[in-house]
């Protein structure tokens, strides 16, 4: 996406009523815009300068550039997947792409509005004929490229983004990303129609929501802390009558703020490990239930071959095998919490702590085990009231989205999104 269509996108027609914060909004989604979309070296600079310490909790950061799509009329190279990402398509559906429909798509910045439409209508239909959902990907993109910034390409359009949200894993930072970026598109641009436009704006919140959510699973804290910032660019007053919607979007700024919290308290602990034997607590348990670090832990057992560390590696390896052992496991994690502050980690490790008082209450083998039950029911209670939370599985796109299908998309009398 280069800077002409961002100003397009952000800088385009305003709605009756919402003039001012749609201005304010556009002109804060261009600067950030302008530091997030281009492709040069300049969008993970600051991640360049980034703590030794930072970079051993947190996986390499990715190029936060190549999950937005190229909407261009005529994009010359397939898109790419950061690291760890499913590709919104794969490299032979871009080469059945240029079989098909390469020459027309390359001559179409010498064609007419009217032509381009019709070229977007060819490869929805196309689209709905094949079994390949990568390529059918590809030209739901393709088509909405070609037929959103016009009147009469407002239909083919909203098709297109409806066929690509059916076919999207919304757990996939790089298939969620393009559905933000076609809805910040339909939502602002005066071709749609204002109704849409509103419908529009919530589900380019909830696209903005589940990008960030999916980023923070993937450690990926310093994109999300980028992506976060465009929450505000489609805040109107239509969005904050959603409750539901409006919650989920609460939640990713603290889950990112609380993230950014927990790394910076952890980074500090870094640098003690190797004397401290509770710092060292600290990062084992990090890599064990926030951000699955398997060598990381390891690093930190070699570096403490005895001592609590060792005690609880070897306690939590036991009770997946011997029931018994759950008790055990859920007092050494609660009394690991205790001295953590409030936040991401202490709420994981209790959490965790609750799963295996849980496991030892269920467990046939402890029936006969009268007290250490009756303990395991009290300390179950009061991790439930000290915070014990599980990591937090929201996904606020599947409230618009309809559920996604199995085989080709048939003809449908509603195309919006619901």
């Amino acid at each position: 996406m280069n800077n002409a269509h961002i100003w397009v996108s952000a800088g385009g027609w305003f709605r009756t009523g919402t003039v001012f914060l749609r201005r304010g909004c556009a002109v804060l989604g261009l600067v950030i815009g302008l530091r997030l979309f281009p492709g040069g070296a300049g969008v993970l600079q600051a991640d360049a300068a980034m703590p030794d310490s930072y970079k051993q909790l947190l996986p390499p950061p990715l190029r936060l550039a190549g999950l937005w799509p190229d909407l261009s009329l005529s994009p010359g190279k397939p898109a790419t997947a950061p690291p760890g990402c499913q590709p919104v398509y794969r490299l032979r559906a871009w080469r059945r792409f240029r079989r098909e429909f390469g020459a027309a798509a390359a001559a179409v910045i010498f064609q007419s509005p009217a032509d381009r439409i019709a070229l977007a209508r060819k490869m929805l239909n196309r689209a709905r004929a094949t079994h390949d959902r990568g390529y059918r990907r590809l030209l739901c993109i393709r088509a909405f490229a070609l037929a959103f910034r016009w009147w009469n390409g407002a239909v083919p359009a909203q098709r297109a983004l409806t066929l690509y949200l059916q076919n999207s894993n919304l757990k996939d930072p790089a298939q969620v990303a393009p559905i933000w970026t076609m809805c910040n598109d339909a939502a602002y641009l005066r071709t749609m129609p204002p109704a849409d436009r509103d419908r529009y704006d919530k589900l380019a919140e909830a696209a903005n929501t589940q990008l960030v959510l999916e980023l923070l699973s993937a450690g990926q804290l310093a994109a999300a802390r980028r992506v976060v910032r465009l929450l505000v660019i489609h805040e109107t007053l239509g969005v904050r009558a959603d409750p539901p919607l409006l919650s989920a979007m609460g939640t990713a700024r603290i889950l990112v703020h609380q993230t950014r919290e927990m790394i910076d308290f952890l980074a500090a602990r870094w640098r003690r490990r190797r004397t401290d034997p509770a710092a060292a607590m600290d990062i084992y348990l990090y890599a064990r239930y926030v951000q699955p670090l398997p060598a990381l832990r390891a690093r930190i057992l070699r570096r403490w071959p005895a001592g609590p560390i060792t005690v609880l590696d070897r306690t939590l390896r036991t009770s997946r095998t011997v029931r018994d052992a759950d008790y055990q496991a859920g007092r050494q994690l609660a009394r690991a919490a205790q001295p953590l502050p409030w936040g991401i980690l202490r709420d994981r490790i209790l959490f965790a702590a609750l799963r295996h008082y849980r496991a030892f209450l269920v467990a046939p083998a402890t029936r006969h085990d009268r007290i250490r039950r009756t303990l395991a029911r009290i300390a179950a209670g009061q991790l439930l009231e000290e915070g014990a939370r599980p990591n937090p599985d929201i996904t606020p796109l599947a409230a618009f989205l309809p559920a996604p299908t199995t085989g080709p998309a048939g003809p449908s009398k509603t195309y919006a999104p619901q």
